[in-house]
């Protein structure tokens, strides 16, 4: 198995589309750091390809679905790991040279990926959150996690009465300790929590809510 394609493997698929989102845009843009693509990875209309089938699959995806559909989806996301686990080989290779790249590419550090969880993180182990305007900038807020991020760390958000499960919706997942989040609503309280991304996609417990009010 490539490092990529094991990096990409115990992840689960909405955490691994996330991971990908930022990189495959920026390969595919007019400004990608690589004006030359080795032919033995693959080119970046092949990634996209393969991100967008796979995401279509993961959208459709309900729980009375067809064993089938189900059967299939699982087979696409074989697919996804090989093409994006030969996309971050190609950009930690490169990252020899230049290691500015895995940021350029969204991706911060590979070697934050590539960190094995902590003997002490199980399953009981849950994240703190600590929160802060940036300066300048609207809708945008600071995150940090004291002790890293581990694996990673999927966050939900509400605007609402925090206490009733259902105002909560899944924000997006980080992979560092100390993340932005942008695009929240400028004037209203942001309610946030955090869980840890555990091996094979398991999810540890939730971390304790914390708020702040969104410049």
């Amino acid at each position: 198995m490539s490092q990529g394609k094991s990096l990409l493997a115990p992840l689960a698929d909405a955490d691994a589309l996330s991971l990908m989102r930022p990189a495959v845009a920026v390969y595919n843009s007019p400004d990608s750091p690589f004006s030359v693509i080795p032919a033995q990875f693959h080119q970046p209309a092949e990634v996209q390809t393969a991100y967008d089938v796979f995401k279509a699959k993961y959208e459709a995806a309900h729980p009375n679905e067809p064993p089938q559909t189900t059967q299939d989806r699982k087979a696409q996301r074989k697919e996804f790991n090989e093409t994006m686990g030969c996309f971050l080989d190609l950009v930690e290779l490169a990252s020899r040279k230049d290691p500015s790249l895995p940021a350029r590419f969204s991706l911060h550090t590979l070697s934050s990926l590539k960190t094995k969880p902590s003997s002490k993180l199980s399953e009981t182990s849950s994240p703190s959150l600590q929160l802060q305007a940036v300066d300048k900038i609207l809708n945008t807020v600071q995150c940090k996690v004291p002790g890293g991020a581990k694996k990673g760390i999927e966050v939900h958000l509400t605007y609402d009465d925090p206490s009733n499960e259902s105002n909560w919706q899944r924000f997006d997942s980080f992979f560092h300790a100390k993340f932005q989040m942008a695009g929240l609503i400028s004037g209203k309280r942001a309610y946030l929590r955090g869980r840890y991304v555990l091996a094979k996609g398991k999810k540890g417990p939730w971390s304790e809510m914390v708020s702040i009010m969104v410049p």
